[in-house]
């Protein structure tokens, strides 16, 4: 009987080699952590120290790309007994950077598809790890967003290649059809936070260990009152928690102005209930959802610049200029549901956003070089 009968190689959950890669990590490197930080962020420029440094993780980059192009990771979290840090997360950032320091590398030497390639296993490595609580699905939209921002630096650099620009334009599409929704990482979180409200499990989390642990500030009301509780006090919390949490995921399907007004507003109104015995153990576990909303739509709205973005890079490849308005029927801006508006510059264009990211009251743009 052949072993790959017995064992199927590559697996079919990209989680077995992820944690793999994490083996074979002796140490995070700190300095050279901060060093791939400044290269990524186009403070310093690739040097020997960096390619001697990547070169030597290699075997860890291989495992990380191989274990990208598995549709399935489950990373095996228990999250029945409430709240827990995933403990592959650190390693995630990790290895990010290392993946995305390389396409920088490949970019470099002038291999712009090699480069491309990687930061596409960064997409999906970033969608992978988004599979899970709001911590987990977080993260993963950070490393989304800081490959989306080498793909920007790059793809200016193939705006004359138009076979390239089609092979990444079909890869990027594909890379998307694995997404973990925004809703599924709120129902698991708000699943995960309603062990809670019962008053056993109540008692074992306002244990003084418990907030040394997750370093968090226990209002004493709370925890008073909640260890000493009767069992009404739970039942009405409860009660109180399943209606915040139909009114969270119910405003996830709003446009964008709407939800995030709506998910504000739920915030604030906890928040003022704080001291009220049927909304104390909400107002106390409640997450942060307008914030984790925001990166969501920053993150999504950041892949609709980049696909009219190989749009007009196409174009300018097949008639050697960039067109003087958008074509019809590109994705759109998600903070206003029109189109981006288009400016051309002297070596490139700029993407810039019509509606506001109101968390931060800011239009955002993307600019793109040719």
């Amino acid at each position: 009987m052949s072993t790959d009968t017995i064992f199927p190689y590559p697996p079919d959950n990209a989680a077995l080699l992820y944690y793999q890669a994490f083996l074979m990590i002796e140490r995070i490197d700190v300095i050279m952590l901060k060093t791939l930080a400044d290269l990524l962020a186009g403070r310093i420029k690739p040097n020997e120290e960096i390619k001697k440094y990547i070169k030597s993780c290699q075997n860890i980059i291989d495992l990380i790309v191989l274990a990208a192009e598995v549709p399935n990771c489950n990373w095996g979290l228990d999250y029945s007994k409430g709240a827990l840090t995933p403990p592959h997360l650190g390693y995630c950032r990790y290895v990010a950077r290392l993946i995305l320091a390389d396409a920088q590398l490949s970019a470099s030497t002038g291999n712009y598809k090699q480069a491309l390639s990687r930061c596409l296993t960064t997409r999906k490595m970033g969608h992978h790890i988004r599979k899970g609580d709001l911590l987990c699905y977080l993260l993963g939209t950070t490393i989304i967003s800081l490959a989306d921002k080498s793909i920007r630096d790059i793809l200016g650099n193939v705006s004359r290649d138009v076979t390239t620009l089609l092979w990444f334009k079909n890869e990027l599409i594909q890379s998307e059809s694995r997404v973990f929704s925004l809703k599924s990482g709120v129902e698991i979180e708000l699943q995960k936070l309603s062990i809670y409200m019962s008053k056993d499990t109540a008692e074992k989390a306002f244990e003084p260990d418990f907030y040394e642990w997750a370093k968090v500030k226990l209002p004493k009301h709370v925890a008073d009152y909640a260890i000493r509780a009767p069992e009404e006090f739970f039942r009405q919390n409860e009660k109180y928690w399943n209606s915040y949490k139909d009114r969270v995921i119910a405003a996830l399907d709003l446009p964008y102005k709407e939800a995030y007004s709506s998910l504000s507003q739920l915030q604030t109104e906890i928040k003022q209930k704080a001291d009220e015995p049927n909304a104390a153990l909400t107002s106390f576990w409640a997450s942060n959802f307008p914030l984790v909303y925001c990166h969501s739509i920053r993150m999504s709205n950041s892949y609709n610049a980049i696909k009219v973005a190989i749009e007009l890079y196409i174009i300018k490849a097949k008639t050697s200029r960039l067109p003087d308005k958008l074509p019809a029927n590109l994705p759109k801006d998600l903070f206003s549901s029109n189109d981006f508006e288009y400016t051309k510059t002297d070596n490139g264009f700029i993407l810039r956003c019509r509606g506001k990211d109101l968390r931060k009251e800011e239009i955002l743009q993307y600019e793109f070089k040719v």
